[in-house]
């Protein structure tokens, strides 16, 4: 009977445990909207791997050409205009972010992941903004993996 009665106790205690977790990240599965996306240090933070690991990939792939007909212009981080997040084996965000492409700010928007339990962050999409016309219907985006 006390076997029973503590092996309950453990399992209460790990569930309550649980739930904490989740409550403190945020709710499982949903996408919110964070308000404080402009303000917010670790937003900026994020935008500004995203742009980094955006520049990289170009270098990369510009490297592995052959004969190619020059370096892509390196992106510079200006800002995070809009930012969501969704709780799930990490944190993923989606950001809308402004970059300078040599004299040119420009809107794009970015998929990241921040798995803060192993320190790590990994960019899934980086692609230009796409502003459809009033004209023009909304049929979702074109993932594009990088």
């Amino acid at each position: 009977m006390e076997k029973a009665l503590l092996i309950s106790l453990i399992l209460v205690v790990a569930a309550a445990a649980s739930a904490t977790h989740v409550v403190a990240i945020g709710t499982m599965g949903g996408r919110k909207e964070m308000d404080d996306a402009r303000s917010n240090k670790e937003i900026e933070e994020l935008g500004r791997f995203c742009v980094d690991e955006y520049n990289k990939n170009q270098r990369n792939k510009q490297s592995r050409r052959q004969g190619g007909d020059g370096a892509p212009i390196p992106l510079e981080f200006e800002s995070v205009v809009t930012a969501e997040k969704q709780v799930e084996a990490g944190i993923k965000y989606y950001l809308t972010i402004n970059a300078k492409e040599g004299d040119t700010v420009k809107e794009f928007t970015a998929e990241v992941v921040d798995y803060p339990a192993r320190n790590k962050k990994e960019l899934l999409n980086f692609s230009p903004a796409h502003h459809p016309q009033a004209s023009e219907p909304m049929l979702g985006l074109d993932v594009i993996r990088n």
